[in-house]
């Protein structure tokens, strides 16, 4: 027991000074932090090939940073993006009726819908909310699939699936990522709708996503390794 503790602490500590060294080194190039998020996710697969769970998990992420990636070079600014967006996005909220704050991003959804007609009508250059918009969207799927990860990965290997205190944990990190996004998306609305200057979460916009980033990149890749840890001091 006192070796498990130990060793915990241990890599407790040298992850995290691994990865604010990591943020530290990655803030403002979010291409190089996007190549080692990808090149950890592979790691995290290697180190956990046996364990069907964690390879769930990282395939979930793997897939919604692929879905970003997606969007961000397909999208650009103009109608049929818009629509694209408003229209993945109402069809998500009417498929997942689970999702327990469905009823908020409806009704963001509705305002930010209704703010986009008005200023299309008004010719008014309105910001790019539909980006944080798509966000919120993939953050949902990515909430959704690991919520029903076990019930998938039981079917495909049965005896083996089990849910993780990782998946809850990655699953809280994906709530907050969008609970910033709808506040950027409000206060977007705030300033553009009634010429208020509010700038809070526009001005800590970029240090706030890239904490919880490398957060990310923490909890995942310390859950893995404890688990792996633990394994081996139990074997």
């Amino acid at each position: 027991m006192l070796l498990k503790a130990l060793s915990e602490k241990a890599l407790t500590a040298a992850l995290a000074g691994l990865l604010i060294a990591m943020g530290i080194i990655t803030f403002g190039n979010a291409r190089l932090f996007d190549w080692l998020y990808f090149a950890i996710l592979a790691f995290v697969i290697l180190l956990s090939r046996k364990n069907i769970n964690i390879a769930g998990i990282v395939l979930i992420l793997i897939l919604g940073k692929f879905a970003d990636e997606t969007g961000w070079h397909l999208l650009v600014d103009n109608l049929p993006s818009r629509l694209f967006v408003y229209l993945s996005l109402l069809i998500t909220l009417a498929i997942i009726k689970e999702e327990e704050y469905r009823k908020p991003v409806a009704l963001l959804f509705l305002l930010a819908l209704g703010s986009e007609i008005y200023w299309y009508v008004s010719g008014y250059g309105g910001p790019e909310i539909y980006w944080h918009l798509i966000e919120i969207n993939i953050l949902i799927l990515v909430r959704h699939y690991l919520f029903v990860r076990v019930f998938f990965t039981s079917r495909l290997f049965p005896g083996l699936s089990k849910s993780l205190e990782l998946d809850v944990e990655v699953h809280d990190v994906m709530t907050v990522f969008m609970f910033i996004h709808a506040l950027t998306v409000l206060e977007y609305l705030v300033r553009h709708l009634f010429g208020l200057d509010i700038k809070l979460v526009w001005s800590f916009n970029a240090v706030i996503f890239h904490v919880l980033k490398v957060y990310l990149v923490y909890v995942i890749l310390h859950g893995s390794a404890q688990l792996s840890l633990a394994n081996k001091l139990n074997a």
